[in-house]
């Protein structure tokens, strides 16, 4: 019994923050966060709190012209562009993807994507992987890119958006 408290404990929906963004709660731990202020500046959503430890998210663009970067910071509040972000998952405006860490942009091949597609992004000790596709389910992904990660930071999950009207689903894991 006390295991199962446990697990529904490390289960329980983190609620996401964030500056020009609109954040609507779809069911379970899913999120939808979507850019509400005009132009193409940058809107961002983050964890109030820093998460340590592994962890796991899905992400999915809702459309393919969106610049969305999902990765871990220590940084609160809107920045200009990703540098802040360590390792991440870029959703880029052209309609590409790609890994980068902080300003070393294109640490993988860049690749279409489609609006709904899946992407994955997780962290477990020193390891951060990005995985592509699937049918929804983390076990039908590919692995992507693979980075080295620096498992004791305590860092909060953020996601920087740079496109009028852009939104992405996203859905938190603690491992």
């Amino acid at each position: 019994m006390i295991g199962v408290l446990a697990a529904n404990r490390r289960r329980m929906a983190v609620p996401w923050t964030g500056s020009n963004v609109s954040i609507a709660h779809l069911g379970g731990q899913e999120y939808q966060i979507a850019k509400t202020d005009g132009g193409n500046s940058t809107a961002a959503a983050w964890f109030p709190e820093p998460r340590n430890g592994d962890m796991r998210f899905r992400v999915q663009p809702q459309q393919t012209n969106a610049y969305i970067a999902l990765g871990l910071t220590t940084a609160t509040g809107v920045t200009l562009d990703t540098g802040p972000l360590a390792e991440q998952i870029v959703l880029r405006g052209d309609g590409g993807y790609t890994a980068s860490t902080s300003y070393t942009a294109n640490a993988g091949p860049t690749y279409a994507y489609t609006a709904n597609q899946f992407f994955w992004f997780e962290r477990i000790g020193s390891v951060a992987r990005t995985y592509v596709g699937g049918d929804g389910t983390f076990a039908t992904a590919t692995l992507y890119h693979t980075f080295a990660s620096d498992a004791s930071d305590t860092d909060r999950p953020k996601i920087a958006i740079n496109l009028q009207n852009a939104s992405v689903r996203v859905i938190y894991f603690p491992l």
